[in-house]
């Protein structure tokens, strides 16, 4: 997986989103969420890479892009440690200011989950929007 990462994140390789797309879409079929919403990267990285790699492997599935980054730090996850992670403040806001979630079951995808936190800065923001029930899939650990 190290491996795969390193290629389709850091060395430009888009066409591997097909590895796991199928594979994702079954899930996220299972999981019958209202709103799929894929883990946003900053403006830089975006950038830098020429795609966000979680939405990428979902472009067969309907999402719903309403979360941004808003982070200003220059480190890449990746290069963090621990604790640094753990420290990290809240990165996203909604794209759009008072988007009303009531009622809505949010899944919440990205790439690979180390300490949990980005996953818990999103669904706060979802939360304190009215999200009713949020759950999160991870392509690696």
């Amino acid at each position: 997986m190290q491996q795969y990462f390193k290629q389709y994140k850091f060395q430009g390789g888009y066409h591997l989103r097909d590895v796991f797309q199928e594979m994702l879409a079954q899930r996220l079929v299972k999981v019958a969420p209202t709103m799929i919403v894929p883990i946003p990267i900053t403006a830089e990285t975006q950038n830098q890479r020429g795609f966000n790699q979680v939405s990428a492997w979902l472009e067969k599935c309907e999402i719903n892009e309403i979360l941004t980054c808003i982070s200003t730090s220059k480190a890449v996850q990746s290069m963090k440690t621990r604790r640094e992670r753990l420290q990290t403040t809240q990165p996203f806001c909604l794209v759009t200011e008072n988007l009303d979630l009531t009622g809505q079951r949010i899944c919440i995808v990205d790439d690979v989950y180390t300490t949990g936190r980005t996953l818990r800065h999103a669904s706060s923001c979802l939360y304190e929007s009215g999200a009713t029930q949020i759950c999160t899939v991870t392509l690696a650990r």
